[in-house]
């Protein structure tokens, strides 16, 4: 089921909002944020928190047609709560929380004049809840309880919506589920560390009812998942990049590899997966890709966060051509980033630029400049030293793109675009 205005739902802001440059609030202020859906590292109780790889954070668009969008994120109090839609208390679950995702609700339960709910749902060692709101009068907050799982829901170690473009479900949300952490040292036949997670599985899940449904989950001819990203890639939307632990048929070592799918849908009217590239690998060694409409044109390309020659990162573009992925352009190497490469919509014009974060706190720019064949650095904005997590949104329909950061003493860091482009000047 696909809904007009989805994607740009994610990107617009409250109006009227102060964004003082720099500006640090409290967490409870939810101001808006792009979608991730980060995981925490381990879901069984042994006494002591699981381990963190990412902190969690989401965003949901709060009303229909795109009028904003809200933040949650994992409390920095308790491993059980989520901060989340401008509440003065945290949501608490029954378990340590494993991963959020944002997902437009159906109207299975609201009366007929009201509009779509959205939200978001919390995994947890326990199962899921959704939480989210709706608009009437004013913004209505929808919080709703745990929902019940029909099929086998392992640990949720990452979630994020995809939109196949018929079927018989409501909205799909895909899973990496099951595995092991923390990762462990590289074993003989591997040429690189284990992901954060290993031996997991990609599950489809879907909204029915008062109710998640939770798919089979999908032949990955042995492949251990590590990563999803959803997007739009060659001109088609429903695109899902699944970031793999694996051999490939010529090479024999065990490595993290590129295999890009489309979520289709089946003759029995459910999601699945149907290969479209599983790559041997990028130019080079990859910590991080991600989708985004790099050349302007709205076709849709690829780019990854790579490793240098000497252990360090560098970027490259690629766009699909004939049967596989053709280079656009790279990057000089960059500075020590961390390992996560984002896509947003900051500096103008029509193309996405893609967006990393050194590991002194300064957010860099990369747009692509074609001609030349190069991914040039467009902008840089300096913010926090130490967080927990950060997200980004683009801009869209008048309004500026946010970052937002979540720090240790659990309040929010954020800017935007248009602070971003003044200061730069």
């Amino acid at each position: 089921m696909r809904r007009s205005g989805r994607a740009s739902a994610l990107s617009r802001t409250h109006r009227g909002r102060d964004r003082s440059r720099g500006s640090v609030r409290p967490l409870v202020l939810c101001l808006g944020a792009a979608v991730v859906c980060a995981a925490l590292a381990g879901c069984g109780r042994s006494g002591s928190p699981p381990e963190l790889t990412s902190w969690p954070v989401a965003a949901a668009p709060q009303f229909p047609h795109g009028l904003g969008t809200d933040f949650a994120s994992l409390a920095t109090g308790s491993r059980d709560e989520v901060t989340l839609l401008g509440r003065p208390d945290p949501v608490r679950v029954s378990g340590h929380v494993t991963a959020l995702c944002r997902v437009p609700v159906l109207d299975y339960d609201l009366p007929t004049d009201a509009p779509l709910r959205f939200g978001f749902l919390i995994f947890h060692e326990q199962g899921v809840r959704y939480a989210g709101s709706y608009l009437r009068d004013g913004p209505v907050e929808a919080e709703g309880g745990a929902l019940a799982v029909d099929g086998v829901l392992p640990p949720v170690r990452a979630a994020t919506p995809v939109w196949p473009d018929e079927g018989d479900t409501g909205e799909v949300v895909a899973l990496i589920t099951g595995g092991e952490v923390p990762p462990r040292a590289p074993a003989e036949g591997e040429a690189e560390a284990p992901p954060w997670v290993t031996g997991a599985e990609v599950q489809f899940a879907w909204l029915r009812g008062d109710a998640l449904v939770v798919g089979s989950p999908e032949a990955l001819a042995g492949a251990s998942p590590w990563a999803l990203r959803a997007g739009k890639f060659a001109g088609e939307e429903d695109n899902l990049l699944v970031g793999v632990y694996t051999q490939a048929p010529f090479d024999q070592v065990t490595r993290r590899r590129p295999w890009i799918y489309r979520v289709v849908v089946g003759d029995d009217g459910l999601p699945r997966l149907d290969p479209r590239w599983r790559g041997t690998s990028f130019a080079r060694p990859f910590r991080d890709a991600t989708f985004g409409d790099f050349t302007g044109a709205g076709q849709g390309e690829i780019a990854a966060l790579e490793i240098a020659e000497d252990g360090g990162r560098t970027l490259t573009a690629y766009r699909f051509e004939g049967f596989g992925l053709e280079g656009l352009a790279a990057s000089v190497e960059l500075p020590a980033v961390g390992d996560r490469l984002e896509a947003a919509h900051w500096v103008g014009g029509r193309a996405d630029e893609l967006v990393v974060r050194t590991t002194g706190g300064r957010f860099l720019f990369f747009g692509l400049n074609a001609a030349a064949g190069e991914l040039r650095e467009v902008l840089a904005l300096d913010g926090p030293s130490a967080i927990l997590g950060w997200t980004i949104t683009s801009a869209s329909g008048g309004e500026p793109g946010e970052i937002v950061c979540v720090l240790p003493n659990g309040e929010v860091w954020r800017t935007d675009s248009e602070q971003a482009r003044g200061a730069s000047r």
